[in-house]
């Protein structure tokens, strides 16, 4: 079962079907089982852009709603959203969505490009990354620098990892860069004008000092405009800027 559930990533209820039926305890049957009883159950979905109207009615889902399949059966399956547990539709609407769908426990995450979360920024502000401790259903717990994050799989994204430090260093000039700007880029115009007046200021401070170290005091609301946008603190950090909490 710990196999099934764990490293395979069954549900479990699945997984003690498949270990009934098999009756030998052989895990790989019992994980074939399991495969094909249903593609789709643990698997983060949506509903899929042509359904226009479920069979069973939207109730609180809309079409932006990400959650994780619970159950498949028959050709019917139960989701678990944010806003509604056990949403009841058919197997057919559902669509698996590729980047929340990779938001496994273990895994090293971020928030998503252009999210802001519901439950707020907490431990993953200011670009920090933190690992999935725990996911129940929709809601996913990150451990980040000793502090727990709690919110949705739909917020979240798994975090670029270089394979070791030398490769991060030689590709910080390019790709790490690019990244943190393609984050910041995909934010509100509003929220983006008032991050990008305070992330050029900061800069020209910096440039300012001729390449000297310098202390530069942000507080209130320009601190957290660079804190709660995706990429700003990215590119500070790739200026040789550190948060100072």
């Amino acid at each position: 079962l710990r196999r099934l559930c764990l490293d395979l990533g069954f549900l479990e209820n699945r997984a003690r079907e498949a270990l009934l039926v098999t009756g030998s305890g052989d895990v790989e049957k019992a994980a074939e089982l399991c495969r094909q009883a249903s593609s789709l159950e643990g698997r983060v979905v949506r509903v899929h852009p042509d359904i226009t109207q479920p069979e069973f009615q939207w109730g609180s889902v809309t079409k932006d709603s990400i959650g994780k399949v619970m159950r498949v059966e028959g050709g019917h399956a139960q989701v678990d959203f944010p806003k509604q547990r056990r949403w009841h539709c058919l197997a057919r609407e559902l669509e698996v969505e590729p980047i929340a769908d990779k938001v496994k426990k273990g895994e090293i995450v971020q928030v998503r490009q252009g999210v802001k979360p519901a439950m707020g920024w907490g431990a993953l502000e200011g670009d920090e990354t933190g690992e999935v401790v725990h996911v129940n259903g929709a809601n996913v717990v990150v451990s980040a620098k000793g502090n727990m994050w709690y919110g949705y799989v739909g917020e979240l994204e798994v975090a670029p990892a270089p394979e070791d430090a030398e490769l991060a260093n030689a590709i910080v000039p390019d790709a790490l860069l690019k990244a943190a700007l393609g984050r910041l880029g995909a934010a509100a115009s509003a929220e983006m004008e008032t991050c990008r007046a305070v992330l050029g200021s900061v800069l020209k401070q910096a440039c300012a000092g001729g390449g000297a170290p310098c202390r530069i005091m942000l507080r209130g609301e320009k601190r957290k405009a660079l804190l709660c946008q995706q990429g700003a603190m990215g590119v500070l950090r790739l200026a040789g800027f550190r948060i100072a909490k």
